[in-house]
């Protein structure tokens, strides 16, 4: 459809006045959290009337007669394309972002912006906004979630946010709660602390079928029968992002973006884009990101404008990968790095950085821990676990997840002379454990489960870390289920809905019931639904649009199970562990034990015949303007009920 010149500041003015005066005419400014621009989708923009003019300006030199060298190699054409790629970053920063912010702030809000794709944003282009947020779920890789936090970290903005869900277990109403767990993870350890969830489909309550609902992925509203459990995922994600926003962020390593290499290379004759996030990613060997995680480190994006805001001492190591060349000014700010007893790392560069240490992505791991202590010694060689760090005064703070399918046993030991520790469980908020911090912790992490340790000074009473003895009880027999409003059938579980006839396309709740006669309950008492299946491929489908986040274990309910006892709520099983303590609703002989579960919306989606004509309605109205995805898969690996045996597990108090 028709876009406005973002290279143009008339043009952005006026799409201002057109649309968004309009816009903030209507609602006060108290009202809106933000002015926001999405991703920069302008694909192949490359020009605007003013070009010849403002790359003289700039540049120094006539542009016309050397335009040709953008298509043909020879003496001068890298320094051109990189010149011209160059005036293009500059043009949409002083005549989109900028102007955008300006209007924004004269109209009393923030604007926020998806500072990446074409026009080829930098990292440092974020400075021009008030607000910066991220996409893209991978916490070992250079995604556009450590493009948008590193910005905040160098230009000290405290909160970053982070487009989530957008193509989480594609296609839509898949996904499930874990799935939405899973994946917020891995943006929180990419330093990002608010998630911006996509979305919330709106659907007029008579539309037929699923009503309306997105081409992307993410459909998370009421429509999902496991909508019961969203409250205690929001609540457990809230109380993370809060904690993410405290003190400041602890990373050891700068990671250089050579984005001179990066302007001489990109372009469509070069066979690559427009997009300098994009040509990051695809010149820097995602190994180096890797490794720099997995030995117990973090590292902010750093390029040559942010230099003149960063101090020379801020980072122990700076990692040069894959440059041909650097300005003066960065090899000058990189000389400071080293006076100031840094470590510079060149990581198969050519340029000349005198008294730089060269290393390639091989040796890399084994270089960083000569130069750099771990900042979090993790015991386990998985690369499943990760952690983010933040200082908050005399405490330091780290959460730690399990971003993988299997349970993993590990010791940390934090690079601190802290006297004292604590384990927070992150679900609650409630301290687990607590002691000396002189030794190695031992973590137990459930696959997609995290945890915090907050180190400090400060005294603490002694908490045990030895769970206590259990007893098990499996209680197969006595069970039925009703699903709605039906009469109750007797039922033996593990119970898959889709193998019953007629119920492989009902999505929505079903109740199993059965009574449990324990005696005198002296102790703690769970009801426990048992391990997750690990799936083959990982958390990664690759569907019609690309990887499609989802959790690479299938639980041992689908998806969701409510559980009461006696009348009362004891609480939701939904993630590792599989857990809910029914202690306190237990009374001396009979029990009635109810478990409601909730699968996904999926089902339905599978026999929906109205999404088709739908789509195509919307197509014949207003054009080609999406692709509805991987319908045909709605029903892939799908399975609904109670899948394994509960089992009851006692304990001493």
């Amino acid at each position: 459809g028709p876009v406005l010149d973002h290279y143009s500041a008339a043009a952005t003015e006026a799409h201002l006045r057109a649309v968004g005066d309009p816009m903030l005419d209507a609602v006060p400014a108290e009202l809106i959290g933000s002015v926001f621009c999405d991703s920069l989708e302008v694909y192949g923009s490359d020009w605007t009337p003013s070009f010849p003019a403002e790359f003289a300006q700039r540049r120094g030199y006539d542009l016309l007669p050397v335009l040709y060298q953008l298509t043909v190699e020879g003496p001068g054409a890298a320094r051109l394309r990189a010149d011209y790629h160059r005036t293009l970053v500059e043009l949409y920063e002083e005549n989109f972002v900028a102007v955008c912010q300006r209007w924004a702030a004269r109209r009393g809000v923030p604007f926020r912006i998806q500072g990446y794709g074409t026009p080829p944003a930098t990292v440092s282009s974020y400075r021009f906004a008030d607000l910066f947020e991220g996409e893209g779920w991978g916490w070992t890789e250079i995604t556009q979630t450590r493009w948008a936090s590193s910005a905040a970290h160098l230009y000290g903005r405290p909160v970053v946010s982070s487009e989530v869900w957008t193509w989480v277990h594609s296609p839509s109403f898949r996904a499930t709660p874990l799935d939405l767990k899973g994946e917020a993870h891995d943006h929180l350890l990419n330093g990002i602390n608010e998630l911006v969830g996509h979305g919330w489909p709106y659907s007029p309550a008579e539309a037929p079928g699923l009503g309306w609902f997105f081409y992307a992925a993410g459909a998370l509203n009421d429509r999902n029968p496991w909508w019961p459990a969203m409250p205690e995922l929001t609540r457990y994600l809230s109380r993370l992002c809060w904690l993410l926003r405290q003190g400041e962020p602890v990373a050891d390593v700068a990671l250089y973006v050579p984005n001179d290499d990066l302007f001489a290379t990109m372009g469509r004759a070069q066979g690559g884009s427009l997009d300098t996030w994009r040509e990051a990613h695809r010149r820097i060997s995602s190994a180096i990101p890797a490794t720099i995680r997995t030995a117990g480190l973090d590292y902010d994006l750093i390029d040559d404008e942010a230099l003149a805001v960063t101090a020379a001492g801020r980072y122990r190591v700076v990692i040069v990968p894959t440059a041909t060349r650097v300005p003066k000014s960065t090899e000058a700010w990189i000389d400071r790095v080293r006076a100031s007893g840094g470590i510079v790392m060149a990581v198969d560069s050519t340029c000349d950085l005198p008294g730089s240490r060269e290393v390639t992505a091989d040796g890399l791991k084994d270089a960083l821990l000569e130069a750099v202590a771990p900042d979090l010694e993790i015991s386990s060689l998985t690369p499943d676990i990760g952690f983010v760090h933040r200082r908050c005064g005399d405490a330091e703070v780290y959460f730690v997840a399990n971003t993988g399918p299997t349970t993993h046993t590990f010791n940390i030991a934090a690079r601190t002379s802290l006297a004292s520790y604590e384990q927070w469980d992150a679900m609650s908020g409630r301290v687990l454990r607590a002691g000396a911090a002189t030794e190695r912790i031992e973590l137990t992490l459930h696959p997609y489960e995290a945890t915090v340790v907050v180190l400090s000074d400060e005294p603490v009473d002694q908490v045990a870390a030895e769970a206590p003895p259990e007893r098990r009880l499996p209680f197969s027999d006595g069970w039925q289920v009703a699903y709605g409003n039906q009469a109750a059938q007797p039922v033996q579980p593990p119970h898959v809905w889709e193998d019953e006839p007629g119920r492989r396309h009902y999505s929505g709740a079903a109740t199993y019931t059965t009574r449990v006669d324990l005696g005198a309950v002296d102790g703690r008492v769970w009801i426990d639904f048992g391990d997750g299946e690990v799936h083959e491929g990982g958390s990664t489908e690759h569907g019609m649009v690309g990887p499609s986040y989802r959790v690479a274990v299938r639980g041992p309910v689908g998806e969701v199970a409510q559980v009461r006892v006696n009348g009362s709520g004891c609480g939701l099983a939904w993630a590792p562990p599989y857990r809910v303590e029914i202690t306190n609703a237990l009374r001396s002989g009979a029990n009635e034990i109810e478990i409601i579960v909730y699968n996904t919306a999926a089902n339905s989606l599978g026999a929906d015949e109205h999404i088709t004509r739908l789509a195509a309605e919307s197509e014949a109205r207003y054009g080609r303007r999406f692709r509805m995805q991987d319908l045909d898969q709605a029903m892939a690996t799908v399975r609904s009920g109670l899948l394994q045996v509960p089992t009851l597990v006692l304990s001493p108090y």
